[in-house]
């Protein structure tokens, strides 16, 4: 009416959204006479989430299967591969990390690195730093826009002598870095950097086993910046007083507030499984011509 826009424009946007209900995730396995599970995190879950296993979705056996390749040749000292930093020097820990551990123990060969960022963001942020100027030209960034072309090319080649790959936190979880690289192998494999506290340690056991897979070494390390652990109510004091062994600390801190929002979570599901229950009923309604029904609940929904 203003003549702000074309009619064209009008015609592809113009739209009326209807809401048509809404369901709940934790609600959809119910839908299942048999639910059964397949994890490498397993024993990882916390009191909480075993509850929930057992209790809510009715698992109650559970089978730990050993690797075919035996022992986890994975390298991580929780005294002397955890760093925390302030703003000032986070980047450049990570920097140092990334510089350190692509050194191979044989001279003048190199491994490879892989470095997991909480967010895009994060990433984008270090990966553009003056700090990593130098290091840019061999270095090749995963996240979630990347095509799946390139993405297939980037994994590939993650794992060959003297790459390095930052990544954000999804691809710790599913993605396989296997090195064919004899150099990288021969050197200790690739090494894993993690640049956040996962806020589940079942997320922190994934992103530690993109490494030393099938049999092959491989190590990790983690750079946390102080300031990101306030979210966990990790005081700067208390960093200060566990130096040298933060891990106890980090991880009670962790499941802490794992199990508050637990508690959060409780409730926030219980809501979404009445709308869960009415939505069902509206598609029980339509599939049996029950127009007064419908009628009623997109109503009361818009």
């Amino acid at each position: 009416e203003k003549g702000k826009i074309s009619k064209k424009s009008l015609e592809e946007n113009i739209s009326i959204g209807i809401n048509c209900g809404s369901f709940s995730y934790a609600d959809i396995p119910h839908q299942f006479k048999y639910i059964m599970g397949v994890t490498g995190t397993l024993k990882t879950l916390s009191e909480p989430e075993k509850e929930v296993v057992q209790k809510v979705y009715g698992i109650s056996k559970n089978t730990y299967a050993p690797s075919v390749f035996g022992k986890n040749n994975l390298g991580f000292s929780e005294k002397n591969d955890i760093f925390v930093e302030n703003q000032d020097d986070y980047f450049n820990r990570i920097k140092n990390e990334i510089e350190c551990r692509i050194v191979g123990k044989i001279p003048e060969t190199k491994r490879s690195v892989l470095v997991f960022f909480d967010s895009k963001k994060k990433l984008l942020e270090f990966y553009n730093s003056e700090t990593f100027s130098l290091m840019k030209n061999n270095t090749d960034i995963l996240i979630e826009e990347t095509t799946p072309d390139e993405k297939e090319k980037v994994i590939k080649y993650a794992t060959v002598s003297g790459k390095i790959t930052l990544l954000t936190k999804s691809f710790g979880r599913g993605t396989d870095f296997i090195s064919r690289d004899q150099i990288v192998i021969a050197n200790g494999g690739t090494h894993v950097v993690q640049t956040f506290l996962s806020e589940e340690l079942s997320e922190e056991v994934q992103i530690k086993g993109r490494t030393a897979r099938q049999g092959q070494t491989g190590s990790y390390s983690l750079v946390l910046l102080d300031s990101s652990l306030e979210w966990f109510l990790i005081k700067k004091e208390e960093i200060q007083e566990n130096k040298g062994a933060y891990y106890n600390l980090l991880n009670e801190k962790r499941n802490n507030k794992f199990r508050d929002q637990y508690e959060t979570n409780k409730d926030n599901i219980i809501k979404a499984r009445e709308r869960h229950k009415e939505s069902q009923a509206f598609l029980l309604a339509i599939s049996s011509g029950n127009m007064k029904e419908v009628e009623k609940f997109l109503l009361e929904q818009n």
